[in-house]
């Protein structure tokens, strides 16, 4: 019986070892594929304006302090635009659209006697641009747009002595920022 049992214990250890040897011996191959290379691109965006009255001059933005509109002493019906050039200067895509914010006025009725109109993009009541929409640019594209603002003529004398102020907010990022926005995307050239 002893000899049995022995017999057994060996047969056991024996059929273990050859179980795991046998599963250590699927079969296998391993591949390194080596000198794998990443380059990000460059994000360059140039904004540049003009005056409609005077498109040949134009002016960077990018310096601190720039004012696209500085007007005094409005009045109803006073209309006055300037042209704004973006040209995508780096070396992937880009998508920028314009909003109105910070804004802060004196007088209701004149906030809500201005209209604006983004030549391109559409128009906006009460100064409040924020569209959901995005123009891309691609390498080397440049486009030029006009935003145009009017105070309404039915403003009358309660407008007088108001004034408000307002930020214009050019606003570029990349592609894949827009998509995740949501927003709608409009190329140049298709």
């Amino acid at each position: 019986m002893k000899k049995a049992i022995l017999s057994a214990a060996l047969l056991f250890v024996f059929s273990l070892t050859m179980f795991l040897g046998t599963t250590y011996a699927w079969f296998s191959e391993t591949i390194v594929v080596s000198n794998n290379a990443i380059r990000t691109g460059t994000f360059d965006v140039d904004f540049l304006i003009a005056d409609v009255e005077e498109p040949e001059t134009w002016y960077n933005l990018d310096v601190e302090g720039s004012k696209i509109f500085d007007n005094d002493y409005l009045y109803p019906g006073y209309c006055d635009g300037r042209l704004l050039k973006v040209t995508n200067t780096g070396e992937i895509d880009v998508a920028f659209t314009i909003k109105t914010y910070n804004g802060y006025w004196t007088n209701e009725a004149l906030k809500d006697a201005i209209t604006f109109t983004v030549e391109g993009i559409g128009s906006s009541k009460y100064f409040d641009i924020d569209f959901n929409e995005y123009l891309v640019l691609r390498p080397g594209e440049t486009v030029t747009f006009a935003v145009y603002y009017q105070i309404s003529e039915s403003l009358g004398n309660i407008g007088q002595e108001q004034w408000l102020t307002f930020d214009l907010k050019l606003e570029a990022i990349q592609v894949g920022e827009a998509i995740q926005r949501e927003a709608r995307l409009h190329y140049l050239v298709e």
